[in-house]
């Protein structure tokens, strides 16, 4: 595989996204000084400068028309989600639930907002309806981050803790389903969940797998079992007659 190197600048060079067209990154530098957004074209090989803050401007997330860029920025004193609008330059805060919200990713509809939320002191992930502003917390484990939406919207993946070891989780985004992924059941059908129809065809999947392993293994442990035993049990009474 081919590799070429984008940045090499002093100090930060961190928190890249993928524009929807693939043609462009955005991407955090502090070259300047203050962590800023910037976004960097893959044709021209240009950077474009989009903040100007002495806060910190950070993890930035593309809308699905690429018109919009969502940050995580401490400038209101305390990290909270931001739009930046990339044709006027134009920037207005989204969120004002709580003291702490971060990690912002978008759903398909450009409308859901997901990212990391702090309520009573833990960590969960929830969504926000830009249009309403309604927020909806979805999980109720604890230390929750690294959201990541599913291309259908349906479904999003995140990391978690259960019983003091790291795991991932999947919620739907009505909060309707949750369950823990095991990567030896099938981990490839939730994460590749493109093109699913809808939540019920993403656990189906999940439990298909789950099946799948599970019944597999009990049939041969089965099956090996009464075939030994029916062997020997054969081998021993013929033996005896012989």
């Amino acid at each position: 595989a081919n590799r070429e190197q984008l940045t090499n600048f002093k100090g930060l060079n961190g928190a890249p996204s993928w524009s929807p067209d693939g043609r462009k990154l955005a991407l955090v530098l502090s070259k300047d000084g203050n962590p800023e957004i910037y976004t960097f074209d893959l044709r021209s090989h240009k950077f474009a400068r989009h903040t100007n803050h002495f806060a910190i401007d950070t993890e930035p997330c593309w809308s699905p028309d690429s018109k919009l860029l969502i940050f995580t920025s401490d400038r209101g004193g305390s990290p909270q989600v931001y739009k930046l609008e990339l044709k006027t330059g134009k920037v207005n805060r989204l969120t004002f639930h709580g003291a702490y919200n971060a990690r912002p990713r978008l759903a398909a509809d450009g409308r859901t907002l997901v990212m990391i939320h702090r309520s009573e002191q833990q960590f969960h992930i929830a969504t926000q309806d830009l249009v309403t502003g309604d927020l909806r917390i979805l999980t109720n484990t604890s230390l929750d981050e690294s959201p990541t939406v599913a291309p259908n919207s349906a479904m999003l993946l995140y990391a978690t803790k259960k019983n003091n070891k790291g795991v991932l989780a999947a919620v739907s985004l009505d909060a309707g389903v949750k369950f823990f992924v095991q990567a030896e059941v099938g981990i490839r059908n939730v994460v590749q969940s493109r093109g699913l129809g809808d939540v019920y065809t993403c656990v189906r999947t999940y439990l298909r797998a789950y099946v799948r392993t599970y019944v597999r293994a009990y049939v041969c442990t089965y099956v090996r079992t009464y075939v030994r035993t029916y062997v020997r049990t054969y081998v021993h009474t013929y033996v005896r007659t012989y």
